[in-house]
Order: C-alpha cells, then structure tokens, then sequence
C-alpha cells in the first residue's frame, strides 16, 4: 500500500489532464486553432463560425503543417533537413520552431494516427512538466506529498503553459526546467558530477523541444540560482571553494547540454544570421514594455473578468478561463502572466503561515 499511494499524486495529476482533455483524445478532434482557417484563402468567402481567437492561427498554419510533414518524411525513412512546401523551400532542421529532434516526436512513430499523436504530445507535455516539478518539490525541497502535488499541478497549467498550449514549443522548452534543478541539486548535495552531467540532457531536450529564447531563459535561472546557493553556503561555512563548485555545477550542466543540441543550435544560428529580422535587443526590450496594455495591472489586481472575451460565447467554458490573468486588449497570449489566480491565493497563504514548523523556505 505505500508504494501504491507514491503513485496517487502522478495518477491524479494525469486524471485531471484526463478530464480537461478527453474530447482531444478523441475522434475527429484536434488542439489548433482550425476555425483561424477562415481568415484566409480559400475559406475566407465561406460562411465562417465565431473566430475564437485569430492570435493562435500559427498553431494550424505553421505548427501542425510542420509536425504532418515530420512524419511523413520519417515514415519514409528520411530526417528532414529542408521544407519545401514554404516560401518556396526554406530549411527545416535550422527552424528551431519545426522541432524535429524533440524527444516526443518519438510518439508520431508510435502511433499511426497523426492527429492522435499531435494531441497526444501536447497533452503529454503538461504532464511531464507536473510530474518534474513534483519531483523537484518532493526530493529536493522535501515538500509533503500533498503540497507537491498542488505545486506540480499549478505549474502543469501555469498561465503560460495554458495561453500557449498550442504552440509545442513554448511548454516543450520549459517543461524540463524542474527536472535540471533536481538534478543539480543532486550533485550539489553529493558532490557529484555525475548529476551535474545528467543535468545536461534536460537542458539538450530544452533547446531541442522548445524555442531558444526560452532555453536562453533557462539557463539565465540555473545560472543565478546557482549563484544564490553557492553564496548562502559560502556565509555558512566561509570556503571559497564552494562558490567555484557551485559554478563548475552549472557549467558543466550548460556544456552538456549545448554539446547535446549542437547538431540543431548550429544550424539554427548560421540560419539567424540571414534573419531579416533585427536583434537590438535593449531597444526592443523597452518597445515591449511600451506595447503593453495600459490597464494590464488593473485587470491584474481587480480580476476584472474571468472569462476571456474569445470564449465568452462559448457554452462550456475552456479550463484555461480559470487559470490565467483576464486581459482587457483581447490578446491572451502575448499578455499572459506566469502565475494565476491559484497559485497567488497559496502564496498569500504560504506568506500568512511562514515561520510556522510546517513551513518550507526555497533559498
């Protein structure tokens, strides 16, 4: 029986993606945004349904074309190098967006039902990134078994993840992040290198699965939560060499993992140096904190809605409508916050109880 009950917060969390998810899981069904089709030629003349939400067209017009076209090129024996079905031919393996080495394409092989793959990818994904984040809170921060479970659920449908689940990339980078904490944080309590090696094929299957600014993002936190750990054990006990292992760690983790991706991140880069698009990034910076709406922090703060206009029309209300920030613009994706409204009531709640002899300090 306790080997049993180990396994109810991995079958809950795969329960409720279950729930959420069981028409997906079905025939004739997909997670893209099809209707986003009657924008354009030849169904723009058609008499189109309510257009849900146009922001998320990449997911039919790019991801999906994408993945079909991986499969049918490995089905016969072929990795595809070039696409060229777009733009007149444009390379496919340097888009780090088509993602044909991420490590859940292996599932187009396992099932003869694309659309039951894609699906099944997408949905498996969140799972993934539940199941690390629980193992990272139970065996690194010693959470109870409770606490992990609600912890590995909110970050399985973060906000992020839920504005975004149609593009495969942008949970399929992320998702691996609680599983290279855990493993670094094995080899800082062992003294390992072992871990730290380890460390790096998560971080590979980040920049193999996922977009390189988000990997980027990644490596930016184990970076500077690195940094924070070795400086805390350095005031503890005053050796130096603490602050070095803690970086020898992480480099040796972030080493790994590029020398892993390299094949892809190679070819990626030669391909951005073609880019026409400019990469001043302070300058950009600052365009986007320009272009964020106005009131975003007063939809933040009084919850002005909890239903996105896109699925105000809607007779059952997407799960997503209760997880990320409402927005006054009309775009939830690009506006979209990392922690909902669940995850602030337990901080409040974490904040209220915090120095009590069940309480949990990360650092």
């Amino acid at each position: 029986m306790p080997k049993l009950r180990r396994l109810v917060p991995f079958f809950g969390m795969g329960l409720l993606l279950v729930v959420m998810f069981w028409r997906a899981l079905s025939p004739g069904y997909i997670l893209a945004a099809g209707d986003a089709l009657y924008l354009h030629l030849p169904w723009k003349h058609l008499q189109s349904p309510r257009i849900q939400n146009p922001y998320i067209e990449d997911s039919t017009l790019q991801f999906y074309p994408w993945a079909l076209y991986f499969k049918e090129s490995v089905s016969l024996g072929e990795l595809p190098l070039w696409n060229p079905y777009a733009s007149s031919g444009q390379p496919f393996l340097a888009n780090s967006q088509s993602r044909p080495l991420d490590p859940f394409n292996v599932l187009f092989l396992a099932f003869k039902d694309f659309v039951f793959a894609f699906n099944l990818i997408l949905i498996l994904q969140l799972y993934a990134a539940g199941v690390f984040a629980y193992l990272y809170l139970r065996r690194s921060l010693k959470v109870g078994r409770f606490g992990a479970f609600l912890g590995g659920t909110l970050f399985m449908l973060n906000g992020v993840f839920a504005a975004w689940l149609e593009w495969r990339w942008m949970v399929g980078g992320v998702l691996w992040l609680p599983l290279i904490f855990l493993l670094l944080d094995k080899s800082w309590q062992r003294k390992s290198f072992f871990y730290a090696v380890a460390a790096g094929i998560p971080l590979a299957a980040s920049f193999l699965g996922g977009m390189i600014q988000s990997t980027l993002g990644i490596l930016f936190t184990l970076w500077l939560y690195s940094a924070i750990r070795g400086v805390i054990e350095y005031r503890a006990i005053r050796e130096a060499d603490v602050l070095f292992r803690a970086f020898r760690l992480v480099g040796t983790a972030t080493v790994v993992g590029i020398s892993l991706a390299a094949v892809q991140l190679f070819p990626v880069i030669e391909l951005l140096a073609q880019s026409q698009r400019s990469f001043d990034l302070p300058c950009d910076f600052i365009a986007w904190l320009g272009g964020l709406p106005k009131n975003l922090l007063l939809s933040i703060l009084l919850m002005a809605t909890f239903i996105n206009p896109f699925w105000a029309g809607v007779q059952s209300l997407d799960f997503r409508t209760f997880i990320i920030w409402p927005t006054f613009d009309g775009n939830p994706t690009e506006y979209q916050g990392y922690v909902g409204i669940a995850a602030l009531i337990l901080a409040f709640l974490a904040v209220r109880y915090a120095g009590s002899k069940d309480s949990i300090v990360f650092f």
